[in-house]
């Protein structure tokens, strides 16, 4: 089992229709191009679904999978799909990661209803600036509550 088969992440991406594996696959939005592979697509779909996710949040535990994961975003944000900006959270400074319009469209338009259900909506950017405090705390309790 890779260690994509445990990601957090994957319910995100459930009912959309984008790069899975490790190859970037050429994605058509509009008059864009891009070329994702699966992980950034998980990323931008964990990041649309929570609307604000800290930076430090994205990181992972294993050092080399932390590199990798550091030059997606990197990559993701030279693309303009997703934007950061600095925050505070309780008294730590930190950078939050929020979805562009242009990477809610790369999500939106690859996203299929199953089986009569809604799936998974997709947020841009900051609506409401007084619940980012709130917003940002969401995905760290979701993982707690993933790997419990």
């Amino acid at each position: 089992m890779t260690a994509a088969a445990n990601d957090p992440r994957d319910p995100f991406t459930r009912d959309l229709e984008l790069p899975r594996g490790p190859a970037r696959e050429r994605v058509r939005v509009r008059s864009r191009r891009y070329e994702l592979r699966g992980s950034e697509v998980r990323t931008l779909a964990t990041v649309g679904a929570f609307r604000a996710v800290p930076e430090s949040d994205l990181r992972d535990s294993n050092s080399e999978r932390q590199g990798k994961r550091d030059r997606e975003l990197i990559r993701l944000r030279e693309l303009g799909l997703v934007r950061t900006m600095p925050h505070v959270v309780g008294q730590t400074r930190t950078a939050v990661v929020t979805l562009t319009d242009r990477g809610r469209a790369v999500l939106e338009s690859a996203r299929h209803d199953r089986d009569g259900q809604r799936a998974q909506a997709f947020h841009a950017g900051i609506l409401k600036p007084r619940e980012l405090a709130h917003d940002v705390r969401l995905y760290a309790a979701y993982l707690k509550s993933s790997n419990d």
